[in-house]
């Protein structure tokens, strides 16, 4: 599968759980961060990428990307946009889940 393959892909698959068209989708948007992917809908958004690609997940360390939906409040909302670089999760972009697919592994 060519690279423009993947990527658009994995934008679909981003785009299904987000609500986000395609169209406003780039390499560089944050799940987390930019596109507001946490808890259940990261839960799912992983099942179908990793479904899609035929990756192993099994070493992904959930907790270091994404907390649990049920933890969230208006004022983690607001903490997050004014404090984003005191945010404790690592970053996992649209362009790293495109490498990891063309990989066929999880690599952290």
């Amino acid at each position: 599968m060519s690279y423009s393959d993947v990527e658009m892909k994995v934008k679909e698959i981003v785009s299904q759980v987000t609500g986000y068209d395609v169209s406003e989708l780039s390499l560089k948007n944050d799940l987390y961060l930019d596109l507001g992917v946490d808890g259940d809908d990261a839960v799912e958004l992983l099942e179908q990428f990793s479904q899609e690609f035929q990756i192993d997940m099994s070493d992904f360390k959930f907790e270091k990307y994404f907390g649990c939906e049920a933890g969230f409040t208006p004022f983690t909302f607001i903490t997050t946009i004014f404090f984003s670089s005191t945010n404790k999760f690592k970053s996992l972009t649209i362009e790293k889940l495109i490498n990891i697919a063309q990989q066929q592994k999880w690599s952290d």
